[in-house]
């Protein structure tokens, strides 16, 4: 969650979900633009421009929101949604935004060991955490739905569907680029159980409001637009030159039930993306389940970390690797983002945090900060 205080200050939760706006600078513009899959996007001018300039970014940015949705929501009748009811082997015609997200997450799968993987969605489905479930009614219903439970939590899925689609998680595609003529063809294999076929099927969703971050970060560059912001729901940010001022990012602590500000951080041109364990979930069966699914285990990760935030010159790959991270652990990440021009605050789930930011301030003393 996000709330200005005052000039250049903004707090964070660091969430997988939301991302919210309270209190604004003074003479601060705020605009709601087109939710974004599911997820509201709110731009921020913090500074004044001309009319034209601002209509120019609000009016390009929306556009772009609606030409990616179209693209590669599993929602709507997109090229990705075409590729899902696809038979294996089939080839399907995609366009260019799709081509690029779908490239762009096989280079992310392969640089995790498979830990960014958007075939997992069989699973997520069968674990309740897809959008399907949260359409009131008129959801397509499938043989492994459970009804609610009162709190809102689902039984537990049954075994044997859990062990069929982990067959179908390991990247399903093969792209191919003619002379701007795009398509994919389905690879892999179904899997069927008690009689009825699962295909292979895939989500973008995990890397879609990253990589809308940065599309949106050269519609406000090419503007000359300043001291801006843009929040893509609780999965990416973009936070644009504040007139030669840093941000402060104040980080919210994933582990306390009030996610109280427990740091802060200074930023300016980056993408900032963060994923966690503690929002999108429910408890069943004493057992704490949510939407973060490892593709290996096929059920909710259980990694050390409560929550992964990175800060990174690319939205999409800040947006992935968020994800990935969390899933592998800190010792996975720490190794892997040794190498990488991204900086990191890491918060596990027994309060340690582990950060490179410079100029990382602790507000919290419940924390053990580590430093590489």
């Amino acid at each position: 969650m996000i709330r200005f205080l005052k000039k250049t200050t903004v707090i964070l939760l660091v969430s997988a979900l939301t991302f919210a706006l309270c209190g604004c600078f003074v003479g601060a513009k705020e605009i709601r633009l087109n939710d974004f899959f599911g997820a509201p996007v709110t731009l921020v001018f913090s500074s004044k421009h001309t009319a034209s300039a601002e209509n120019s970014v609000v009016n390009g940015i929306n556009s772009m929101l609606a030409q990616v949705e179209k693209s590669v929501s599993i929602g709507c009748e997109s090229r990705v949604a075409a590729f899902n009811g696809a038979e294996c082997g089939e080839k399907v015609a995609i366009d260019k935004t799709a081509y690029d997200m779908m490239s762009l997450s096989l280079s992310y799968y392969k640089e995790t060991d498979g830990a960014f993987d958007p075939s997992v969605y069989p699973l997520t489905d069968l674990w309740g955490f897809s959008a399907r479930h949260s359409c009131v009614n008129g959801a397509e219903k499938c043989a492994y739905d459970r009804p609610r439970n009162e709190d809102g939590s689902f039984p537990l899925p049954e075994e044997k569907y859990i062990s069929a689609f982990k067959t179908l998680v390991g990247y399903s595609y093969t792209l191919s680029n003619a002379d701007g003529v795009y398509s994919a063809i389905k690879t892999g294999a179904p899997v069927t159980v008690d009689g009825q076929t699962y295909l292979p099927k895939i989500d973008l969703s995990g890397m879609a409001k990253g990589y809308a971050a940065d599309l949106a970060a050269a519609i406000i560059n090419d503007a000359g637009v300043k001291g801006t912001y843009i929040s893509f729901g609780g999965s990416s940010l973009y936070l644009a030159d504040d007139n030669g001022d840093d941000w402060t990012l104040g980080i919210v602590d994933p582990n306390s039930f009030f996610r109280k500000e427990f740091a802060r951080v200074k930023v300016r041109n980056k993408f900032v993306s963060t994923s966690g364990i503690y929002e999108n979930n429910y408890t069943v069966d004493g057992r704490f389940c949510h939407h973060i699914i490892d593709p290996e285990s096929g059920e909710p990760s259980e990694s050390d970390l409560a929550s992964v935030t990175l800060i990174g010159d690319f939205g999409a790959e800040t947006d992935a690797l968020a994800t990935a991270l969390l899933i592998k652990g800190s010792a996975y990440a720490l190794g892997f983002l040794s190498s990488r021009s991204i900086n990191y605050v890491l918060v596990t789930v027994d309060d340690r945090v582990f950060t490179d930011v410079d100029g990382f301030t602790l507000l919290n003393d419940g924390f053990t900060v580590v430093h590489p």
